[in-house]
């Protein structure tokens, strides 16, 4: 191989490892359903169906419901219930917490608007 090719193919790939491996560390959440701007009947209860996959510093989820928190979810993948909302708009969060409940900073939230 051309020496000239060599060090910017070598920095492209090893980058792009580079951020694969990041993501992989940090962590990431897939809200399944409900989807953003879901609507729902007050007397319905709400639920949420998750992925997640919590990196390397994350030990377990943490359901926030209009910036209050609502559970713990040990479990990365499932189906957590948010319980009866009243009418209006509600921001509903699935946070990676370390062990010791600390935010590692990845987080998915959707908006569900309750009639």
């Amino acid at each position: 191989m051309n020496r000239k090719y060599f060090l910017p193919l070598f920095l492209i790939f090893f980058s792009g490892t580079a951020l694969v491996l990041f993501s992989a560390e940090k962590g990431n959440i897939t809200i399944v359903s409900p989807a953003n701007k879901y609507v729902v009947n007050s007397n319905m209860e709400t639920l949420i169906v998750y992925t997640a996959n919590p990196g390397k510093r994350g030990d377990h989820l943490r359901l926030v419901t209009d910036g209050n928190d609502t559970a713990i979810l040990n479990e990365m993948k499932g189906i957590a219930e948010v319980g009866s909302l009243s009418a209006g708009v509600h921001k509903v969060c699935l946070v990676i917490d370390t062990k010791p409940g600390m935010s590692t900073g990845v987080e998915n939230c959707v908006e569900v608007i309750v009639h």
